[in-house]
């Protein structure tokens, strides 16, 4: 350690000059030899203070211990003999040699033993070479006796010409928009740049080799010979120092965006098709608050469903036990939870009001219909940069995770890109949209909120890690207000909307009819609506086709259910082995029976080839002007796509 002589004066890095008057302590008595005022410094100020200390080398240590351990070994052997030289002691050696003793021997001859010693066991040594790490050992200990070769470290590009390195530079950002080669054609543009900017002066390439590790050295992140749509999204981020911020308040930031699944469903049409998921993405608990599936691209209607989810807790949206118990029996195969374990699981579903959601420039969300709805309910929205998915990285996140913890299991999967998909993937056992939405749905509930998220640990042991539920608890603790959800009449009123007559039969939506018997004061009436012809509200859930809600005189919604929904649950749904000894008659009439109910499930027409005599015998309500079909003409299918 550094010592201060206290008999001669101290002299400060700013040049005043100072004399030591008495020590109390860590505490010292300082005057100034100019101005003899005096002072009280502590030990640890004087430390700063004083100029002309010997520099101390304590970084040695740190460096020796990153050294390989081949290295770390031969400086400790060499200092175990250094030590012999210093006190006639090998600390890897038992007892004193006669040639090392203190009191028979001078250093020169220590030395001189010492360098003979090392010959004969084949180690190259000088008397010179032995002084010198002798005076290093001294001065700054092991650390200092290892081979300076192991820390050196030249500049990688070192020997490079600058015209070469500055036209690789240039050929290396021209790749940006271009579809991407090998490091072949760069090799070859740069050659082309030199000839192009210097002529015959240009300077000769490397060996390929040589620009093979330029190169990679220059293309580190840029991924320049790999993926062009990430090199490109790469290029867009913002030259700057980034920031990373925590949040620690539920809500605070919720991030939205879409993504098509790399899985295969099936159409109400029968035809396989990837569906689109959106998701509603906490920040700080790593929670979806909500999402939603269509077979096309999402409207500004969905996202506006997207955060009357949200909102409104599964306790207080309209009961659809009977659609799932549906949803089962189409798709066998799919494992949903029953009622009762799923009436438990959301009694624990986390409820967080988004605060700010921070979403891309798609048309479907810089709606005014979806930013109305966020300013409706004090909800700020935060725009991305354009083409920058880093403005929401967690929401990108994580669907990696549902397509690695999820979606690669399920039938239907092909894969992130062409190059991994299977074989006839589209003719395995797929699920319907249904099913998908229903299972996405219970595994968020059941799984995701219940699994170790890597993004939440305790930030007092970061070996602990938190699931989204327990930052969830955790979080809310730190909050005065108790933000209210949305209630039951609060979520119809946030459902799409489509208006329709109420006749005898009910109302008619997408070639469904829907009746109550509490829309009797409203059949073959007109609203107050005149823009609508005096036609009413009718509420429609995508995610439960078998009901829909008219508005109820003096307030709150009638909820109607589908005509005849019990043949929705017809034992034909099921798989059924057909007996071999029946006739066609036989089978014919259970495939037309199969083809009515999946058609009553999905909205599509029937085929004109299983229609019957009364398939074509429609009430007289139903094709009454008031009720004809023109109302839906200018409908699309709003089951979910």
């Amino acid at each position: 350690m550094n010592t201060i002589n206290t008999d001669h004066p101290i002299e400060f890095r700013d040049g005043s000059i100072h004399q030591f008057v008495t020590r109390s302590g860590s505490v010292i008595r300082l005057r100034n030899t100019a101005t003899g005022q005096v002072q009280d410094m502590h030990i640890a100020e004087l430390s700063q203070q004083a100029a002309g200390l010997p520099r101390t080398f304590t970084e040695h240590i740190r460096r020796f211990e990153t050294l390989p351990q081949k290295h770390k070994t031969a400086a400790m052997t060499l200092a175990d003999h250094l030590e012999e030289i210093e006190t006639g002691v090998n600390p890897a050696r038992a007892g004193r040699r006669a040639e090392y003793d203190l009191d028979k021997t001078t250093q020169n001859e220590r030395v001189a033993a010492k360098v003979q010693e090392l010959r004969k066991s084949g180690q190259k040594a000088s008397r010179a070479t032995l002084m010198r790490k002798l005076a290093a050992y001294r001065e700054h200990g092991t650390s200092a006796l290892a081979d300076g070769r192991a820390h050196r470290s030249d500049p990688p590009m070192k020997n490079i010409h600058p015209d070469i390195f500055e036209a690789l530079c240039a050929v290396i950002a021209d790749q940006r928009n271009r579809s991407t080669g090998t490091k072949s054609r760069l090799i070859d543009e740069t050659a082309k740049h030199l000839v192009m900017w210097r002529g015959a002066d240009a300077p000769s390439m490397p060996s390929n080799a040589t620009m093979y590790r330029y190169i990679d050295l220059l293309t580190i992140g840029k991924h320049t010979t790999g993926s062009a749509s990430t090199r490109r999204s790469l290029a867009n981020r913002p030259v700057r120092v980034f920031n990373t911020r925590t949040e620690l308040l539920p809500g605070n930031e919720v991030q939205v965006d879409s993504t098509t699944l790399d899985l295969l469903v099936k159409s109400p049409g029968g035809d396989p098709v990837r569906p689109i998921l959106t998701v509603l993405f906490d920040r700080a608990t790593r929670l979806v608050l909500a999402f939603t599936l269509r077979l096309t691209a999402a409207k500004a209607v969905d996202h506006v469903a997207l955060l009357a989810q949200a909102l409104t807790p599964p306790q207080n949206r309209p009961d659809n036990s009977d659609f799932r118990a549906m949803v089962q029996r189409v798709n066998p195969g799919v494992p949903l939870m029953d009622a009762d374990e799923r009436r438990d699981w959301e009694q624990s579903r986390p409820f967080v009001h988004p605060r700010c959601i921070v979403m891309d420039n798609g048309k479907d969300f810089i709606s005014e219909a979806f930013r109305a709805a966020a300013e409706m309910h004090s909800i700020d929205i935060r725009y991305s940069a354009p083409h920058t998915p880093t403005s929401k990285p967690l929401v990108e996140r994580n669907f990696g995770s549902i397509d690695s913890l999820l979606i690669q299991y399920l039938n239907g999967y092909v894969g992130r890109s062409p190059e991994f998909r299977g074989y006839r993937v589209e003719q395995e056992e797929l699920m319907d949209i249904y099913a998908l939405h229903e299972l996405l749905d219970d595994w968020f509930l059941k799984f995701w909120n219940h699994r170790p998220h890597g993004g939440l640990r305790d930030p007092l042991d970061p070996s602990i890690v938190l699931t989204p539920f327990q930052m969830f608890t955790a979080a809310s603790r730190m909050t005065s207000n108790l933000e209210t959800t949305f209630t039951r009449d609060d979520y119809i009123a946030m459902l799409a909307t489509k208006h329709r007559r109420v006749t005898d039969t009910g109302v008619v939506v997408n070639y469904r009819q829907f009746d109550s018997d509490e829309l009797d004061p409203l059949r073959n009436t007109l609203s107050d609506d005149s823009r609508r012809k005096g036609k009413y509200e009718v509420k429609l859930d995508p995610y439960n086709p078998f009901k829909a809600w008219l508005p109820k005189p003096g307030g709150g919604w009638i909820e109607c259910t589908l005509r005849n929904g019990d043949a929705n649950l017809y034992p034909h749904l099921e798989d059924r082995d057909f007996d071999l000894n029946d006739t066609d008659e036989d089978a014919d009439e259970d495939r037309r029976n199969v083809a009515a109910v999946t058609a009553a499930l999905s909205g599509a027409p029937l085929h004109t080839a299983i229609y019957t005599d009364t398939d074509t015998n429609t009430d007289t309500d139903i094709s009454s002007p008031d009720n004809s079909h023109d109302d839906d003409t200018d409908v699309a299918v709003y089951a979910l796509y």
